[in-house]
């Protein structure tokens, strides 16, 4: 097999990216509240999937995808997190899908993620 994931920090294939890491913690009353910390992760960044604009009277919004390739683990929806939020461009992705990799080569995973942002008419 074929190591790949010295391309991953290749300067010729890499973009540096923002990962908002969201630690979510439940209240006694059953409030849910974010923890939120930002780190820079240096990684490739692929198109994704595409989708019509959507436009409404009161906001436009897209639903663009990207895929992340990532040497650090990021993390989708589990009970104790909320999913990763990756700015990159000046947009915002929620990370929707994993595949774990860091059993190959020096590890690394591939994530799908999905654009949040919506513009206000």
């Amino acid at each position: 097999m074929i190591d790949v994931s010295e391309l991953i920090t290749d300067p010729d294939f890499a973009k540096t990216f923002t990962v908002r890491r969201r630690v979510q913690s439940v209240n006694d009353y059953g409030e849910v509240s974010h923890t939120e910390t930002d780190f820079d992760v240096v990684g490739c960044i692929q198109a994704g999937s595409v989708s019509p604009l959507t436009r409404d009277p009161d906001y436009e919004m897209t639903h663009d995808d990207i895929t992340v390739y990532s040497p650090v683990a990021l993390i989708g929806l589990k009970q104790s997190n909320a999913p990763d939020h990756i700015l990159y461009r000046g947009n915002t992705y929620v990370v929707k899908k994993i595949y774990d990799w860091f059993d190959y080569g020096n590890g690394w995973c591939a994530a799908i993620a999905e654009m949040i942002n919506v513009v206000k008419s």
